[in-house]
């Protein structure tokens, strides 16, 4: 049963069971601002001077990072901006609504807003991706492909020191946890609230929810008023997802702060013991010979997902 707030008295509205807090609305939204803060100062994920691109779908997370990055950039002292990839996503306009809510939210905090269409810049969308006959991958992990390609190049073009997205605690703690079962020590290895640059052409990949949860976003929207875009992806299936998901949270359940506990316990003690053995094994970074970008192979998953699809014109 909900109290009082612990820092001013008022009606509870929210309670914080790994820090033990009752909060009103206000003092709650308080609190998530400062968590994402302290993140950012633990990890090290933006210092004084830095440029940072915040990749914004519509959604919950990413659009309650930019109004957090919006109001800590003057405290900290970096510049934001931010980019929405239009995926061409025709059902039940999905990708249109995206694109129309991130524009939204960036002209009311007057945050510059970077804009890729897929089929215009790049000359296919995800629609054709799924059409394919010629295409291999699951639709999901096409489009895992896609959106890592195409922030960490506008990323760089736009001079960005790193490239912030909006994965927040369940869903890091949940692909820990998946890496851990598959003992996937490269994907351990690049587990993390950083994945540093390895190049020139690579900017560094930054997560200031990675401690913070999918309930808080979800909450601090709810009282900032922040109305993110609900309806999934129409080709989203994210079983396995969501199934890991369901076991952290019961874990959660029985070990308050079990959460925390694993993702800053994994960084502080294993990822440095598995990091020297990665340093040791790990594959030489090139350059793509088709567009030029990093790569560990000749052509990169983006260029050879964007020729099969072709194949169908």
């Amino acid at each position: 049963m909900l109290k009082q707030c612990k820092l001013c008295g008022e009606p509870a509205s929210v309670r914080v069971p790994y820090a033990r807090l009752s909060l009103c609305p206000k003092h709650f939204t308080e609190y998530v601002e400062r968590h994402v803060r302290n993140t950012i100062k633990r990890y090290k994920l933006i210092k004084s001077g830095d440029r940072v691109v915040l990749a914004i779908s519509g959604g919950k997370d990413s659009l309650a990072l930019l109004h957090i990055l919006n109001n800590l950039r003057g405290e900290v002292g970096f510049e934001l901006s931010a980019l929405n990839i239009d995926l061409g996503i025709r059902k039940d306009d999905y990708s249109l609504k995206a694109v129309q809510i991130s524009e939204k939210y960036c002209r009311e905090l007057g945050v510059e807003l970077a804009k890729v269409d897929m089929k215009r810049d790049f000359g296919f969308t995800i629609d054709e991706v799924f059409s394919s006959n010629h295409v291999r991958r699951p639709i999901c992990s096409s489009c895992g492909v896609i959106k890592r390609y195409v922030t960490n190049k506008v990323a760089v073009e736009l001079g960005a020191n790193s490239l912030a997205t909006g994965h927040n605690l369940d869903d890091e703690s949940a692909v820990l946890l998946s890496n851990y079962v598959k003992a996937d020590i490269d994907l351990l290895v690049r587990s993390g609230p950083m994945l540093p640059s390895r190049g020139e052409r690579m900017v560094s990949r930054i997560k200031p929810l990675y401690e913070t949860s999918e309930k808080e976003t979800t909450l601090y929207n709810f009282f900032k008023g922040i109305q993110h875009l609900e309806q999934k992806c129409p080709y989203a299936s994210g079983a396995s997802t969501l199934r890991l998901k369901e076991v952290v949270n019961a874990l959660e359940e029985e070990w308050v702060g079990s959460k925390i506990a694993l993702v800053r316990s994994f960084n502080k003690k294993i990822k440095p013991i598995l990091a020297e053995h990665y340093s040791k094994n790990s594959k030489d970074i090139d350059l793509c010979e088709a567009c030029g970008y990093p790569t560990s192979t000749k052509i990169c998953s983006f260029c050879r997902l964007k020729k099969s699809v072709s194949k169908n014109c």
